[in-house]
């Protein structure tokens, strides 16, 4: 089943809500797990829709993944977070998750506009 760009970028902010939600309730090793998915989804966005994403999208999902990759390490460490750290991861997630809902959008307008051709 193909997705569209918009549908996979839904589903990836949603996937970075339940990693805010994994963090909070201190379940650190699932959190780990989804960010290392959501590194993975937006490394196949940039391969797969590379033609359709602006120099500016392609910008965001980098800067995305640059922190997810941080985030990633921190959790990888399997140690007890600070409080701060914590906070810190969660803030970050939050982030991720507001670009991919900002290109999910600039994705939806496209195909709006391509059907109304």
């Amino acid at each position: 089943m193909r997705q569209s760009l918009g549908e996979s970028m839904n589903d990836a902010a949603r996937v970075a809500g339940e990693v805010v939600v994994y963090l909070s309730a201190r379940k650190n090793e699932a959190a780990y797990l989804r960010v290392g998915d959501l590194m993975n989804q937006i490394s196949y966005f940039r391969g797969r829709w590379q033609d359709r994403l602006s120099k500016k999208s392609t910008d965001n999902l980098s800067r995305a993944l640059g922190q997810l990759r941080t985030m990633h390490q921190l959790l990888s460490a399997g140690t007890h977070l600070k409080e701060e750290d914590e906070a810190r991861l969660a803030m970050s997630c939050q982030e991720v998750s507001e670009v991919l809902s900002v290109e999910r959008g600039i994705a939806v307008r496209g195909a709006e506009a391509v059907e109304e051709k």
